[in-house]
């Protein structure tokens, strides 16, 4: 009786595994990341528009956050909120596309584009329910030098 014959692909390969013979060859590139999405459904509906930009500021902090700890910027992501459509009442889902003029991994600026290009969309009294930034455009050099300080010294005639 013959291995193939009996058993599929997937408990072939466990057993050549089981016995020492790798089955799939190991890939020693790791695949690249193209996107960093941070989101969150929330416990409890939130209907005022100031509590879901300041989570949404809060998620743009931890993707810069994941950004730095990856050496990455970003130069374009989407932000966005929905209600539930499991939920009663009226569906409601915002979104926006925002293309940085440079790449960036610093929070500040991340923050103040997430807030204002979703703060005038978000309609007072919808039950939202989930709110996250997909950062996409990812490119290597997150976390930049700050320049040094010029000091100015002065010399004194000796």
């Amino acid at each position: 009786m013959a291995i193939p014959d009996k058993f599929s692909v997937v408990q072939m390969r466990t057993v050549l595994e089981l016995n020492g013979f790798p089955a799939i060859p190991v890939e020693d590139e790791v695949a690249t990341k193209q996107q960093i999405l941070v989101s969150r459904s929330f416990l409890d509906p939130i209907h005022d528009p100031e509590i879901v930009g300041a989570a949404v500021a809060e998620f743009a902090q931890r993707a810069s956050h994941r950004l730095r700890k990856e050496g990455e910027v970003t130069g374009r992501f989407l932000v966005f909120a929905s209600t539930s459509p499991h939920r009663p009442g009226p569906e409601h889902s915002v979104s926006a596309h925002v293309r940085l003029a440079v790449p960036t991994s610093e929070p500040t600026p991340l923050v103040a584009a997430a807030r204002a290009a979703l703060a005038p969309k978000l309609v007072h009294g919808m039950q939202y329910m989930r709110a996250g930034i997909l950062c996409m455009d990812l490119a290597s050099g997150g976390v930049r030098a700050r320049p040094a300080r010029r000091h100015r010294t002065t010399s004194t005639p000796r």
